[in-house]
């Protein structure tokens, strides 16, 4: 009778691979289902390359440079990697079939059995399946915009810290840098810090303030008379 490794028995399972039993389910009940899980491309082929697909005339598909065509791999050093400025030789590329297969190889590449791998969540859930086959510890790190470390761009409207005293010293800044230049990109910044940032972050009073000036609010949070780093209520007179 065969049986399954201890190691594939240990193995965790992929979260893609767990909700596609989930999503047959729920479209055999007539529920229409987005897959986003196996990030399926809404981008459209280019035509070039579907024309190059129908009118091909091969008669099979043979093995072609086990580092990835050379065509592509020379394309990818001038038309992509050139562009954003990373310095690569066509030697130095190795096309796999996919992203997932690229990963698995990077990590056998530069990873020993015991290494840990630090990643930021939310990550690619697959890492946890090509870490545990390669020896490696998966060290997750919880990003959260509200204890200032997150990925770029990351500005969720009801939990970024958006400091008053910071949209103040904009203003400041960019009303010198305006005068300084004469460049109108300066008085754009210091527009958008003092309408969104600053008038918000001060009643109408003038005598209450918000410290952490989030653009949205579950009614908890409340605009005070004083803080002890007092930063926002001096510098909001200088306004």
């Amino acid at each position: 009778m065969a049986k399954i490794s201890s190691k594939a028995q240990a193995m965790p399972a992929s979260a893609i691979r767990k909700l596609v039993p989930l999503a047959d389910a729920a479209k055999a009940n007539g529920t229409k289902v987005y897959h986003l899980n196996v990030g399926q491309p809404d981008i459209k082929s280019p035509q070039c390359a579907l024309e190059a697909v129908r009118n091909n005339t091969l008669d099979h598909v043979s093995y072609t440079n086990s580092a990835g065509m050379i065509e592509l791999r020379q394309g990818l050093v001038e038309k992509y990697y050139k562009k954003i400025g990373i310095d690569l030789t066509v030697p130095e590329i190795l096309v796999t079939v996919a992203g997932s297969e690229a990963v698995d190889v990077a990590l056998q590449v530069t990873c020993d059995a015991g290494d840990e791998l630090i990643v930021m969540e939310p990550y690619y859930t697959n890492y946890n399946t090509f870490c545990f086959m390669n020896g490696i510890t998966l060290k997750a790190v919880h990003t959260d915009i509200r204890e200032g470390f997150s990925v770029p761009y990351d500005l969720p409207n009801k939990e970024a810290y958006c400091e008053t005293c910071a949209s103040i010293g904009m203003v400041l800044w960019n009303h010198r840098m305006n005068e300084l230049c004469g460049d109108a990109k300066y008085a754009d910044v210091l527009e958008r810090s003092l309408y969104n940032g600053v008038l918000s972050g001060i009643n109408l009073a003038g005598d209450r303030f918000f410290y952490v000036n989030p653009l949205e609010s579950d009614g908890t949070h409340h605009r005070q008379e004083w803080y002890g780093c007092a930063c926002v209520c001096r510098l909001g007179a200088t306004v």
